[in-house]
């Protein structure tokens, strides 16, 4: 895709941290704020939030003017999704391969970024795949990722997500259903993960669609 992932991580920053204080998924938030602070490059801000999240602390402990000020200190680059998505992976020793079938959706995008993060996170082996396929089904948008990633146990999601590893896919879930749509989750230790979302394409009325 061609959208700038660099300038669309400093807006989910931004939109994580004025959200944190009003959402009973505050913790959620905070995971995928730390996701998108490491995608900018802030390491040791990244270290910081992770420090916090393991701490069992109030929301109101959290210093998240002082993160906001930091952020915005951030001179933003142009970056395409390649460019960044294979830094990420890079400092994790793999290379993260992109397959997109399909309209490319600008809605998509975080919850691709999340997606990738969690492939590159969890993937076996220095060589990983990500898979997306999108199709028109009637009225909505029926999108279909795949990894080859390490997967997971189902009797295993519950523990996952109050530890902070599955806070990723919580966020997808939560987006998807916030447009009124659907999503599907397949998955089984060492084969890993195939994700299908279904939304209604009026989600993407008020948004540009990426060639």
């Amino acid at each position: 895709m061609g959208q700038n992932l660099t300038k669309l991580c400093y807006q989910e920053c931004l939109r994580h941290l004025k959200e944190i204080p009003t959402s009973v998924h505050w913790k959620i938030l905070l995971h995928t704020l730390k996701a998108n602070v490491h995608a900018l490059g802030l390491v040791h801000l990244a270290r910081e939030i992770d420090a916090w999240e393991n701490k069992k602390v109030s929301l109101k402990e959290l210093p998240l003017e002082k993160w906001l000020k930091e952020i915005k200190k951030l001179d933003i680059e142009d970056k395409s999704w390649s460019e960044t998505l294979a830094a990420i992976a890079l400092e994790a020793n793999k290379t993260l391969h992109f397959h997109w079938h399909g309209p490319k959706l600008e809605e998509l995008s975080s919850i691709i970024i999340h997606l990738a993060r969690n492939t590159i996170a969890h993937g076996q082996g220095a060589e990983l795949n990500l898979w997306i396929q999108v199709r028109e089904r009637g009225s909505s948008w029926h999108v279909q990722v795949r990894d080859d990633g390490g997967g997971f146990h189902h009797s295993t999601r519950g523990k996952d997500l109050l530890s902070g590893q599955g806070a990723g896919l919580e966020y997808v879930r939560q987006t998807i259903k916030s447009w009124g749509g659907s999503c599907g989750i397949l998955s089984n230790p060492g084969q890993g993960l195939v994700i299908t979302l279904q939304y209604p394409m009026t989600q993407s009325t008020l948004l540009k669609k990426v060639a």
